[in-house]
């Protein structure tokens, strides 16, 4: 069994398959989660990728068989890959075989038999390509009005105080900081930008790369950073990296 860092595993699930097998193998990338009451069984090898949810009573199965094959029942054997990023909310059944493609989302309550491309929206029972792709593609002014709505919602929510939070603009450029600032939230910041940004005593967050450079000592940082998960930004902490 591998697990990546800050892979979580609720003490709820269940992993097990006949360990005596050569092909039993399992695999959880970084930051993603398994939630309570799921079923895997890594006989025949399950591979998950970064950022991947597996919502709760999930089940992800690498053999089904039970009624006798020499009678004419059928049988499947095959293992399982969910790339990275890829969301399946509550109750989705995944038969052996299949791959699920990065960035993919399967509805809840889908029954998936067959490979779902990269980037699509599936469900049903089988599950079927809905939309090609599951989530808008965002213009720099749209990715503008997000940002500026988690640094209201930042506030509001009292993660911070209003003079403690900047954001960045969707280019990477970062407008002018007053003295109490500790955190800058934005999107396409360079390593030197944050690095920069560290050296001035301000901690920084991108969004969309889902990386982090804190100051040491900067609760509210801290705080913005594990509060932003609520929003899906899994963040890498540049020092871990």
């Amino acid at each position: 069994m591998e697990i990546g860092r800050q892979g979580i595993i609720s003490p709820l699930a269940v992993i097990w398959g006949a360990i005596t097998m050569s092909r039993c193998t399992f695999r959880m990338g970084a930051h993603s989660q398994v939630f309570p009451l799921c079923w895997l069984e890594p006989g025949y090898g399950i591979s998950l990728g970064d950022r991947v949810g597996i919502g709760g009573h999930g089940l992800i199965f690498t053999h089904g068989s039970w009624a006798n094959y020499f009678r004419g029942a059928p049988v499947a054997f095959g293992s399982v890959t969910i790339e990275d990023r890829v969301w399946l909310p509550w109750r989705v059944f995944v038969m052996p075989g299949v791959t699920i493609g990065e960035s993919a989302v399967i509805g809840a309550g889908s029954v998936v038999t067959k490979d779902v491309p990269a980037g699509a929206l599936a469900g049903g029972m089988p599950a079927k390509v809905l939309k090609e792709s599951a989530y808008a593609d965002l213009s720099p002014e749209m990715l503008a009005n997000r940002l500026e709505e988690i640094r209201d919602r930042i506030v509001s929510e009292r993660v911070a105080e209003p003079q403690q939070v900047v954001t960045g603009n969707p280019d990477g450029s970062i407008p002018e900081l007053g003295p109490a600032v500790q955190v800058v939230v934005g999107a396409a910041l360079d390593k030197a930008t944050m690095a920069g940004l560290k050296s001035r005593g301000v901690s920084s967050v991108d969004v969309v790369a889902e990386k982090a450079q804190l100051v040491a000592g900067h609760t509210t940082a801290s705080t913005v950073v594990a509060w932003l998960s609520r929003y899906g930004v899994r963040t890498d902490l540049l020092e871990d990296q």
